[in-house]
């Protein structure tokens, strides 16, 4: 459509609606998504601006820094705004860059698509806000400047910077993109991201809990995240840590460097605990025989397993954790914080303690552990409940037992292939559920999220496809 034909729409639409209601403030889009806005503004016949008008631009998955360009030039002397922000699956630690630089620049702006698949703001079923609408809350209710008024005759005119859809590519915003004389924009608060992996059951055993595993698939898996979250949050802390005894997880949560973003654990799972230190089995012995033999309660007897046990239990941030430790570590979770489980099984919930098939001091071990009720939360679903994170993690489709996760690597060529028990383990590492397995992600209720989220972001039924490691999951590690 030319400018001649699009100008003249607008001011018969604004017409009509002044008829109504003269003072009506009026938001006219610009050509091309408003990437042209050399049509802009808009004047009356006798060459008089048109008042209460704000002229925006609609920035979606493209490259923003055309429409902004665009707008600078305009906001010296007139209101504008980003119209239809669309955000995408990777865009929750930007947005929180949103807000300060859009409020600094005086910029006006609406968000679009609160319910685009994978990028949900908030849960349908409850109409709770997801982490990227927690992200979009906070943008929201950033203050503006001073000097921002929707009349900028009134403040002398002046303008400002702005983001809008693409917000991946904020970092790589060409010069000109934000107009001259706009602040530059705080940088997004650093977070914190944790990556823990356990002991593969490799033999022989080395020394406990520092040695170095003959195995290296889990650590490897670790790193490929640790990758990856970098790349993702690049003024974030990402921590690495062998861990395979809970108290490591729980001493570095504890005293975390900065407001925790995500925690990983790459480790053998099962729907009762994440187990750090697989087919330790001298440690497992020693600490059967001596619980079985304490003169205390069963129930008290079950508590002190939870406290000594290397695996991180279910049941153990209900039961056993020091309240002031459980609610400092709590605290320092950020806003729309997860947890994510690279191990099998951990996502069924509820569940239960004790296989009869045990030989009898293993059945009474573990048993007790279900402190008298007929099912418990399975452990992804207690450390969401009591953390107040969402937690991912996998669980076997319905009829489907004992199906799990499998190893697969990156190659040169930059495709995915699986590993085998012959195929030495090598950078990039991933560990993918198999067919028959699905992801599950708990929110802080306890209750399943309609989408599970990954990495902070919801993710649809077709992108967590069973089988081999989606292709968003390896570009997130390849990517530039």
């Amino acid at each position: 459509m030319p400018w001649e034909v699009w100008r003249r729409y607008l001011l018969a639409m604004i017409g009509e609606i002044r008829r109504a209601h003269p003072r009506a403030l009026v938001f006219a889009r610009g050509l091309a998504r408003g990437s042209d806005l050399s049509g802009f503004p808009l004047r009356y016949s006798d060459g008089t601006f048109v008042p209460n008008v704000v002229y925006g631009a609609e920035v979606g998955d493209e490259d923003p820094t055309v429409a902004f360009r665009a707008l600078a030039p305009l906001a010296r002397t007139h209101p504008v705004g980003v119209l239809a922000v669309r955000t995408g699956p990777l865009d929750v630690p930007a947005v929180e860059l949103l807000g300060e630089v859009l409020a600094r620049a005086g910029y006006h702006w609406f968000a679009d698509g609160w319910r685009e698949p994978g990028a949900e703001l908030v849960v349908r079923s409850r109409l709770r806000t997801t982490p990227l609408g927690n992200a979009f809350a906070g943008a929201l209710a950033r203050p503006p400047a001073p000097e921002a008024n929707l009349d900028r005759t009134s403040n002398g005119g002046g303008g400002g910077g702005g983001v809008a859809g693409a917000f991946r590519l904020l970092a790589r915003m060409l010069p000109g993109a934000i107009p001259p004389g706009a602040p530059t924009p705080a940088p997004a608060a650093k977070r914190a991201n944790y990556v823990f992996y356990g002991f593969s059951g490799a033999q022989p055993l080395p020394s406990f809990p520092d040695g170095r595993d003959t195995d290296q698939s889990f650590a490897l898996v670790a790193r490929t995240l640790e990758m990856t979250l970098k790349k993702l949050f690049p003024g974030d802390d990402v921590h690495v840590i062998q861990a395979w005894t809970k108290e490591k997880i729980l001493d570095a949560l504890e005293h975390a460097t900065a407001p925790i973003r995500d925690v990983h654990i790459a480790a053998h799972g099962a729907a009762t605990w994440i187990s750090l230190a697989y087919h330790f089995n001298p440690r497992l012995v020693a600490r059967i025989l001596r619980v079985n033999a304490l003169a205390m309660s069963e129930h008290e007897r079950a508590l002190e397993t939870m406290r000594s046990e290397d695996a991180m239990i279910a049941g153990f941030f209900t039961n056993a954790i020091d309240p002031a430790r459980l609610a400092a570590i709590r605290a320092n979770h950020g806003p729309g914080a997860s947890w994510q489980i690279w191990g099998c099984y951990a996502g069924e919930s509820p569940t239960r303690f004790g296989d009869p098939s045990l030989p009898p001091p293993l059945f009474e071990y573990f048993q007790r552990l279900n402190l008298g009720l007929a099912q418990v939360d399975g452990v992804a679903a207690e450390i969401a409940k009591r953390l107040g994170v969402v937690c991912t993690a996998a669980r076997d489709r319905p009829g489907q037992p004992e199906r799990g996760l499998e190893f697969w690597h990156g190659t040169r060529a930059r495709t995915v292939e699986k590993n085998t028990t012959t195929t030495p383990a090598q950078m990039p590492f991933w560990l993918w559920n198999v067919p028959g397995s699905e992801w599950v992600s708990y929110d802080s209720s306890g209750g399943a999220l309609p989408n599970p989220q990954f990495l902070g972001t919801a993710r649809t039924p077709a992108e967590l496809l069973a089988g081999k490691p989606p292709r968003w999951l390896s570009d997130l590690f390849w990517r530039t």
